[in-house]
């Protein structure tokens, strides 16, 4: 986590983590991420900006076949 986001989770994020049904596992590294996207029933991707690199269309998620629930938006051209 960036330095300049730690106030805003810790105020804003870290408490909502503590609801039940809530896991936070926090970042994943390469390697650890074709498994545990695979056994993920979906990927959260809440974002609300252009996403220009597609991040969601990555080869782990896509081999994986994991859903990815995200706001409609149209790619940059």
């Amino acid at each position: 986590m960036d330095r300049v986001d730690v106030e805003y989770f810790r105020a804003e994020i870290e408490p909502l983590l503590k609801q039940p049904g809530i896991e936070y596992i926090g970042e994943i590294d390469e390697r650890r991420k074709p498994a545990f996207l695979g056994e993920a029933r979906a990927l959260l991707f809440p974002i609300d900006w252009p996403e220009p690199s597609a991040v969601v269309d990555d080869s782990e998620r896509s081999g994986a076949g994991t859903p990815v629930l995200a706001f409609r938006r149209d790619r940059p051209r």
